[in-house]
């Protein structure tokens, strides 16, 4: 959830786009840690305190150790205490640690409440705290639901994305939302990058009868013509590789999930 507009950003004396540093992030990730954990939104993994007693929490007494068995690697903890000493890597790997252990915790006197519904409770709220300083950050970041660190994409392509498919085929729908979040999590990647184009190149191969059906047909080719031969589907030696991957792909992607959802709002409008 985006914070309102204030007074200055309104009437266009300050712009609401900033790009805050490592540094700066890292502070503002402390003051949202530290916010959950005093809370007790992370008391179930991490433990707490019982008075002078410590009850630890279902990831044991050593938390490094459980960092390094899940990432391979060593990262100091606590963050609040070590976060001058976290590279970029550190820092989103521990974001995205969190996401996974965060429940929200028992209110007061009501015990009835079910594990799924606080652990979902409590990761909206995290992804809402943490979206709320990514944004901000370099180009822009933020903490998809299923909690991968994205980058954040450009207003119109944010919108896109964002859409509902018309489309009651539940299969679909999860393939579209997993090439959307393999696409924005591998930026840097552009094999990754290829790959989620691909997964909205099967989904048309997919939908080409219907679109065979749609006063557009006569373009039907060209999107299967860019898959082909600009090597996203298949490999030959025809096909083109001397282009900018990095600017073609995000054309590539946007077109295709473009097409996707105007087959769907096709088929929802078409009589009978």
């Amino acid at each position: 959830m985006g914070r309102n507009q204030l007074f200055s950003e309104r009437l266009g004396i300050v712009s609401s786009k900033i790009s805050l540093n490592l540094d700066q992030i890292k502070k503002m990730f402390v003051t949202q840690y530290k916010n959950f954990l005093d809370a007790g939104y992370f008391s179930e993994a991490l433990g707490k305190y019982h008075g002078p007693f410590r009850k630890n929490g279902y990831l044991g007494d050593d938390i490094e150790l459980a960092l390094l068995h899940t990432f391979r690697r060593n990262i100091p903890w606590p963050p609040d205490l070590h976060i001058k000493e976290y590279s970029e890597n550190d820092l989103f790997d521990i974001i995205e640690f969190l996401h996974c252990h965060i429940r929200k915790p028992y209110q007061r006197f009501d015990y009835e409440e079910s594990e799924e519904n606080r652990a979902s409770e409590g990761k909206k709220e995290y992804v809402d705290a943490i979206n709320s300083i990514l944004s901000d950050y370099g180009d822009g970041y933020q903490l998809s639901e299923s909690g991968f660190i994205e980058y954040l994409p450009s207003a119109g392509f944010q919108d896109l994305m964002q859409q509902e498919p018309q489309t009651d085929d539940e299969l679909i729908k999860a393939k579209l939302k997993a090439a959307t979040e393999k696409y924005l999590r591998s930026r840097s990647s552009t094999e990754e990058m290829k790959h989620a184009i691909k997964e909205l190149a099967d989904i048309l191969e997919f939908l080409r009868p219907q679109i065979k059906e749609m006063p557009i047909s006569k373009d039907e080719n060209e999107l299967f013509m860019i898959a082909n031969q600009y090597g996203i589907r298949h490999f030959n030696p025809s096909i083109k590789t001397d282009y900018d991957n990095e600017i073609w792909y995000e054309w590539f992607f946007i077109s295709f999930l473009n097409a996707i959802h105007l087959t769907f709002k096709y088929l929802a409008q078409k009589p009978g």
